[in-house]
């Protein structure tokens, strides 16, 4: 659009939207990169990883109490009976398992953690349980 057609209504729009952008670069400049600051997001994205990692874990034990009727002898009946299964097998069978029990493993994590991005995303953009330094 040419500056001869616009109208003073999106001339005013571009001059907020031009007030926003310099404020939130001037926001940007005073943010310091802290040690405090860069360790609490490495421990908190570490609880976060261990944490989806875990639910993984827990789909699968899950699976197999379903398929051990709920039970624990069960549990291990089924979790005995793969182990088994698994050492009999050749190894070109081996390799294809274990590709997919990565790939559905792989599934699992990226729909948890869909689930919980919104933690994920309050480690990096300051959510409130952060650390609070004062001097």
């Amino acid at each position: 659009m040419s500056p001869e057609l616009a109208s003073p209504r999106s001339a005013a729009v571009d001059r907020g939207y031009e007030r926003a952008l310099h404020q939130q670069r001037l926001a940007a400049r005073e943010q310091k990169l802290s040690i405090p600051g860069v360790l609490y997001a490495l421990l908190a994205m570490s609880g976060w990883l261990a944490t989806t990692a875990l639910i993984v874990g827990g789909v699968f034990v899950a699976l197999f109490v379903a398929a051990g009727n709920g039970t624990l002898a069960g549990f291990f009946e089924q979790f005995d009976l793969l182990a088994r299964h698994y050492l009999a097998a050749e190894p070109l069978r081996r390799a294809a398992f274990d590709g997919q029990l990565l790939i559905a493993a792989a599934i699992v994590f990226a729909v948890t953690a869909f689930f919980r991005r919104k933690a994920l995303m309050a480690i990096f953009l300051g959510g409130t349980d952060g650390p609070t330094i004062t001097n």
